[in-house]
């Protein structure tokens, strides 16, 4: 349940970000879109993603300011349903883009 509501509302707070970004910018949603998703792709990747991801460098950063070794902990990577949320925006995205520029495409 909880699953489902976090990649319902990653997807949904992806396209409310999207459309206020078309208030403001001269775009129409269907030309930002696919941007706008890559984009939030790659940040949720780097911030959710697995191990090697900017949040898992916290080891690193404590080791190198005090010199004090830190045990490696085996880490199981899993992905994080923010990130699936926006795999599946994106697919969205692109579908829809598809069927609004489809005069064009064909």
């Amino acid at each position: 349940m909880k699953k489902g509501l976090a990649v319902v509302l990653t997807i949904l707070i992806l396209s409310i970000l999207n459309w206020v970004l078309t208030l403001f910018l001269p775009v129409s949603f269907a030309d930002s879109s696919i941007p706008f998703a890559v984009l939030a792709l790659f940040i949720t990747h780097s911030l959710t993603g697995s191990e090697s991801g900017m949040l898992g460098l916290e080891d690193m950063e404590t080791q190198s300011e005090t010199g004090i070794k830190m045990d490696h902990t085996k880490k199981a990577s899993r992905t994080s349903y923010v990130f699936i949320g926006s795999i599946i925006y994106l697919v969205i995205v692109l579908l829809y883009v598809a069927y609004v520029y489809r005069e064009y495409l064909i």
